[in-house]
């Protein structure tokens, strides 16, 4: 979710939620993830606090500001990773990687469905991501997500 924020001369003007957390029973948990270093200065507090105060009442039950260290180096780095992808959107890529996906057997390596989707290997890896972290692919997120990872 992309908030919109107001502008203040060297703020930012929208803020992408780092974590949406939807639970079985329909509540949802936004968690708005930092550096320790960063939740400790005054200028972080104020920007986390600008974007609670601008975040969609509707949007979610709760939100949270966690530091990063409540996640591992490699779930962090995951994360990275898949958004820069979701910033290069491609629908109906991200639709044929499911559909291959859902059609697999089970631990199949991503480096094979990379294979076998006819794309080029570029697109196909992207796309895998994106669908990671859309939740349509279902994922270890502790484990590094490269060509050797099983779906």
């Amino acid at each position: 979710m992309n908030i919109k924020l107001p502008g203040g001369k060297g703020e930012p003007k929208s803020h992408i939620l780092d974590v949406g957390i939807q639970y079985d029973c329909g509540r949802i948990k936004l968690l708005h993830v930092r550096g320790q270093i960063s939740l400790d200065s005054s200028t972080s507090k104020g920007r986390i606090a600008n974007i609670v105060r601008h975040t969609p009442k509707d949007a979610a039950n709760e939100n949270v500001v966690i530091s990063d260290a409540s996640f591992s180096r490699v779930h962090r780095d995951n994360n990275r990773r898949i958004l820069m992808w979701q910033m290069m959107p491609n629908a109906s890529v991200d639709e044929g990687v499911v559909d291959l996906i859902e059609h697999a057997r089970p631990g199949t390596r991503l480096e094979y469905i990379v294979a076998g989707s006819g794309l080029p290997e570029f697109v196909a890896y992207r796309a895998i991501m994106r669908m990671i972290g859309a939740s349509r692919i279902g994922a270890e997120r502790d484990t590094v997500i490269d060509y050797p990872f099983q779906i």
